[in-house]
């Protein structure tokens, strides 16, 4: 029994390699090919990408003020609205400061009326000075004048024995008084004529206390806003992502600081939810394209009606791993121009905004997502892929039943392909529909081969 089961497999084996024997002339046996009719079809290549969902913006929320952390009234998790109370700092320290830019802006300003009052007091007085030290200076020249007079006609008397010793010293002397007088007035007369100088140094004391006056004022101004700040409003509507400190925490003004003072809390906007895909290199050029088109047609209208389907070329549909009972509709804003390299796999991404929806408050921050981009398609004669042959970078060839002697021969015909899909090939040029060409092209053995 067993050797008969052998018998019979050997037989099988010898009748399965020779297929035909003796099939027309110079023919040992031959392997037949497979032929398929070309049709018309259409091809699409999907293009997805994954990613995680974000907030359109992150703000970090820091303190102008320094102090102790007193209250802290959210925690993560938490939404606030634009203008909410989140924090509370001691104010001792910073009110200290506003007491002590007070009392700068105080002294500088009785300083200031000092100033003020000095110049004034300078540009009244310089002119009336010169006024009088020019008066004082022509009184006292005729003064000498007629001390020179008097002296002179003594001195004539005493050289003629008419006068006296004493009355001639008496007569110099006073002409001697008188000229001294006259130097005196001049020197005033000069000082007073430089009075625009003792004006112009009133002056600048006067605008540089004005100076330091408002530059006080600003730092009262500064004080009486960290002050302010020592209560820390949320400046979004948003939700509270990541907190920093805790109650008790000495926290630090990011304005007098060279550290850029201590964060407290970051805050996400959620008014737009993103994906931010990752797209392949191999598929970025199509994906921009996509982006180039969406902008060419600008932004859709404000009145436009959430679409359910991608209605532009730069709109996709997105789902999220974690919703498996919605589907989301987002368009492609923004495209990275440097790649993301991670273990020589290369990838761009791409910022995709979702369009509000009833669904998008489900949307958590750091949920994986799919998003997938219009297809690129096309329709046209179809054969498959494994019947196209790429001989050359630009030339492709596919074989071709033809009768010669009586049987079909497979013939070489060029032709020029379109898109494909790894599936089908669309056929531009050499192949029509109905045409059959070889899928698999047959195989023949030749007796003198054999022999040979």
């Amino acid at each position: 029994m067993k050797k008969g089961i052998i018998t019979l497999v050997v037989i099988a084996a010898v009748v399965g390699g020779l297929v035909m024997v003796g099939r027309g002339r110079g023919s040992l046996f031959e392997q037949e090919g497979v032929l398929v009719e070309a049709k018309p079809d259409r091809i699409e290549i999907p293009i997805s990408a994954s990613g995680i969902s974000a907030a359109s913006r992150r703000v970090q929320i820091k303190s102008k003020a320094s102090g102790t952390l007193l209250k802290l009234l959210v925690h993560e998790g938490d939404r606030v609205k634009e203008g909410q109370l989140m924090i509370q700092l001691e104010k001792i320290d910073e009110q200290r400061n506003v007491d002590r830019a007070q009392a700068e802006v105080d002294r500088l300003k009785a300083t200031v009326a000092e100033a003020e009052t000095a110049y004034r007091q300078t540009k009244r007085d310089v002119p009336l000075n010169l006024d009088i030290a020019k008066a004082n200076l022509e009184a006292v020249t005729a003064d000498r004048k007629n001390a020179k007079f008097t002296y002179d006609r003594i001195k004539g008397l005493h050289e003629k024995g008419e006068e006296t010793e004493q009355a001639l010293i008496t007569a110099e002397s006073s002409y001697l008084r008188a000229e001294a007088n006259v130097s005196r007035l001049q020197a005033e007369v000069e000082r007073a004529e430089q009075g625009e100088l003792d004006i112009e140094r009133a002056s600048n004391q006067l605008k540089q206390t004005q100076a330091s006056l408002v530059a006080a004022e600003q730092a009262l101004a500064d004080a009486q806003q960290r002050l302010k700040e020592t209560d820390i409003f949320s400046p979004i509507d948003g939700l509270v992502v990541k907190r920093f400190v805790d109650v008790g925490a000495i926290i630090s003004s990011a304005t007098i600081t060279v550290t850029g003072g201590t964060p407290l809390l970051e805050l996400a906007d959620t008014s737009e939810i993103i994906l931010e895909a990752k797209v392949d290199e191999a598929d970025i050029d199509q994906v921009s394209e996509l982006h180039r088109q969406g902008l060419a047609l600008g932004d859709p209208p404000p009145e436009r009606l959430l679409p359910t389907e991608p209605e532009r070329p730069d709109e996709v549909f997105v789902e999220f791993e974690g919703l498996h009972d919605c589907r989301f509709v987002g368009r492609i804003t923004e495209i990275a121009q440097e790649p993301e390299d991670r273990a020589n796999i290369i990838t761009y991404d791409v910022r995709i905004v979702l369009y509000a929806s009833e669904d998008l408050r489900r949307v958590r921050l750091g949920m994986q997502g799919t998003a997938d981009f219009q297809s690129e398609q096309a329709e046209g004669v179809c054969v498959p892929y494994e019947a196209v042959v790429r001989q050359t970078e630009d030339r492709y060839v596919v074989w071709v039943p033809e009768m010669k002697e009586g049987r079909k021969e497979a013939v070489e015909r060029e032709v020029k392909v379109g898109l494909s899909d790894g599936v089908q090939v669309i056929i531009l040029e050499g192949v029509s529909e109905g045409d059959e060409v070889y899928k698999k092209k047959p195989i023949r053995f030749d007796r003198k081969e054999e022999s040979e």
